[in-house]
């Protein structure tokens, strides 16, 4: 899910679902925000719906917990995607506001190195989840799409949601401890890959 950010208070760890939040924001007016990611060249309007769901509320939310985390020397982890780190025809914003959201974890992974708080990004390749058939797609459609999704990564598959909390799991626990601005592709290798 790209609007999930875990943020580790001492014992106790936080998960806030951007979508669970801002679900009848997000979700009114039949899904716009999954429409708009594909819709190529947005009007500044869609712009910036795009980035105040999936870069301000980032940023918002750090810097509310920002004091927390010092005094807790907690850690945060933000939830990127491969299109932060590799470009994509038809998902401008969509990859504009990742490539943000890695920025912001790095930029803030340095800032925050003093005092103790780690701060990472998780980048998922396609992982499947409920969002297309909830913005419209059909069965059929998805099935297909999921099928071409597979032959995007060099495992070959599409990732499972499990796989992604496994990896914010593990950068926010103590294993992880000496790992900051990290950006981690959970994406079958396709960050690897050339354009196809």
């Amino acid at each position: 899910m790209p609007w999930i950010s875990l943020i580790s208070f001492g014992y106790y760890k936080m998960f806030f679902s951007w979508i669970s939040l801002l679900r009848q924001w997000i979700f009114r007016d039949n899904n716009w925000i999954l429409w708009i990611l594909f819709l190529g060249i947005p009007s500044l309007e869609q712009y910036d719906r795009v980035m105040n769901v999936n870069v301000r509320a980032v940023y918002q939310l750090t810097m509310l917990c920002v004091p927390h985390l010092i005094a807790t020397r907690g850690n945060i982890v933000n939830v990127s995607s491969i299109a932060g780190t590799r470009s994509f025809a038809g998902i401008l914003t969509y990859c504009m506001t990742k490539a943000a959201v890695d920025q912001l974890t790095s930029c803030t992974a340095l800032e925050l190195a003093s005092k103790g708080v780690r701060v990472n990004s998780v980048n998922p390749g396609f992982v499947v989840t409920e969002l297309h058939k909830r913005a419209g797609m059909s069965d059929a459609d998805y099935d297909n799409f999921i099928e071409r999704c597979k032959t995007a990564h060099p495992l070959g598959r599409v990732g499972d949601p499990e796989e992604v909390a496994q990896a914010i799991v593990f950068l926010a626990s103590s294993t992880a401890s000496f790992i900051t601005g990290e950006h981690l592709h959970i994406d079958g290798g396709r960050h690897a890959t050339c354009f196809r």
